[in-house]
Formats: C-alpha cells, structure tokens, sequence
C-alpha cells in the first residue's frame, strides 16, 4: 500500500497540509484517495471513523490506524495498560472509593475536554463539585456523547496561569509512529513567556523522551500513529497526561511539522 494524506482543508492551520505534501501525497476528498492506499486521515476521520473505514476498504485501501486501534485510543482503553503512568482514573462517580473523593478531580470526556474553560468545565475542587460538573458535562453536546471520565487532580509543574485559570504547565506532545518517535514540542501555544519553557526543554530531551519512549512501547502494540502528552509533576515526576490518535492531534508552532511528516514518510511501509 501507499500512503497518502486525507487532508479536511478546513481544519488546515500555517499550511499544514502543503508541508505535508512535500513528503507524501494529499487529498482532500475520500473520493480522491487511490485504490490500495494507507491513509493518514488528518482531522477527517471525525465523526464517522467506523463508515470512513468501510468506504475506503471498498476500494482497497485503509486508515493508518485500524477501527480498533482509533477505539482503544478515543474509547480511553488504554487505561489499565498505562495505569502506573497516569492519574487514577474512573469511569463513574459511584466507582471512586471512599479513600479517593477527599480531593480535587479533573471531569473531562473519554477524547476531549474544556480545557480552555478549566476553572468552570474541567476542574472540581471537591468530590460533589466533581458530581455537579459531570452532570453538566453530560449535557454538553459536544463532551456528553463521549462519556466522562473523572480523574486523580495531581499539580503539574506550572509555568503561568491564563484565562479561566488554565494551567500552562510543562507538557510536552510527542508524534510517534509505532515506537518510532516522530516529532516533538512544547504544548500549551498560548503561553506568554517562553523562559520557563527553554529552561525546562534539557530535562525533557533527557528524561521526558525517554518515559515517554516507554509508554510508546505499550501503545505500539495496538495501535500505530500516535501522540502522548506528559507532563512533569509539582513533585518533579513525569506523568502520561493522555494519548490521543495521531491523525486528530493537533500541530502548534513549538513542533516541527516539516520533520512530522518528513520522518512519517520514511517510517510507512509503501508495499
């Protein structure tokens, strides 16, 4: 097979899709793809990932990841395989112990959250914050139909603190292909100053890739683009904060989309 870039051009941000395509062909169009291609779905495969499989698959060709590599990323299946990595995690209130609701919680969907609303839709300071905001979470129209999932709050190491009290922490995004690591960056683009980031950048070249080379190790080993977010506790400890499919996750300019698809191109098999 051959890849090629299934490219929504309205989701196209500082020419994405035209770096892209010095290095693999792009579409725009599911009808466009050839026969017998592999495709990196690039912002296309939402909301039907299920019947976007099953059209191409006419033609003979498939998405870079499988419908149940993409589930067991957007499904947040990846839980109990990453656990000792991650923040405690449950899929309902009743589920949390007793011992687990003294604290603060993250209520977010299984794939997305209202992180730019954080102090209102993302965070509770408390267990029965954390029921009411899921009970309005379930009724956003965009989070609902995901299902929740309440998470351990533990503080990350923050750099700054923006609107709504978001925290600007030190997360980085990392690209990989199988256990290939593609490309890499800082991942909050709306932070102000850059100081606290260009100090921390050495420990995360030294001892952020190589976790987060662990955790691509266990995810390769269902699916095969990828991306995972970690970040650096207040405690000084790195933690997987999510991973989300590589064709959905988005580029910022702390990340070196050229190297992205130039290193993509080169790990695909083409036969």
């Amino acid at each position: 097979m051959k890849p090629v870039v299934l490219f929504r051009s309205q989701f196209d941000q500082d020419g994405e899709s035209t770096i892209a395509g010095r290095h693999l062909p792009v579409v725009g169009l599911r009808a466009a793809v050839p026969p017998e291609s592999l495709v990196i779905g690039r912002y296309a495969c939402l909301p039907y990932y299920t019947e976007l499989a099953g059209d191409l698959a006419i033609h003979g060709s498939r998405l870079i990841n499988t419908v149940e590599a993409h589930n067991y990323i957007a499904d947040f299946e990846y839980y109990p395989d990453v656990e000792p990595h991650t923040f405690r995690t449950w899929e309902s209130f009743a589920a949390i112990p007793q011992w687990a609701r003294g604290g603060a919680f993250v209520v977010k969907g299984r794939t997305n959250s209202r992180k730019l609303q954080w102090r209102t839709h993302m965070f509770a300071p408390d267990f029965r914050s954390a029921v009411h905001l899921g009970a309005e979470l379930m009724n956003d129209p965009f989070i609902g139909p995901q299902g929740l999932v309440i998470r351990e709050y533990v503080p990350l190491e923050t750099f700054e603190i923006g609107l709504n009290d978001v925290p600007m922490t030190n997360e980085w995004r990392l690209f990989f292909y199988r256990d290939e690591l593609l490309a890499h960056g800082y991942y909050w683009s709306i932070i102000d100053d850059l100081t606290a980031v260009e100090k921390a950048k050495p420990d995360f070249l030294e001892t952020g890739i190589p976790f987060a080379r662990k955790l691509a190790a266990i995810v390769a080993q269902r699916a095969a683009f990828f991306v995972l977010d970690i970040a650096k506790t207040a405690a000084g400890e790195w933690v997987l904060v999510e991973v989300n499919d590589g064709q959905q996750a988005g580029v910022n300019e702390f990340i070196d989309v050229d190297s992205l698809y130039a290193n993509l191109a080169k790990a695909l098999p083409t036969v």
